[in-house]
């Protein structure tokens, strides 16, 4: 009987740490989603997504003409890339 009263006592602690943890990563969960909503202007977790795939593919764009106008200068300026 007193292993059984142990048992369920550690369980209850159990639950509590669990039900705490829960608490902290719901609000840590709320603290995230104001922020995207602040600085992104996302209402859910897909808007955020898709912004970020939209992000992403002007960066590569971007790096891809970056790249391309460094190739640019490199042939109209061959003296700069034997340095």
């Amino acid at each position: 009987m007193q292993e059984l009263r142990e048992r369920l006592l550690r369980l209850r602690d159990e639950i509590e740490q669990s039900r705490s943890r829960r608490d902290q990563l719901r609000g840590e969960l709320k603290a995230l989603e104001r922020r995207l909503k602040e600085e992104f202007g996302c209402e859910s977790l897909e808007e955020a997504q898709a912004l970020l795939e939209r992000m992403r593919r002007d960066l590569d764009r971007k790096k891809e003409e970056l790249e391309r106008k460094i190739k640019e200068l490199w042939e109209r300026f061959p003296w700069i890339a034997s340095r």
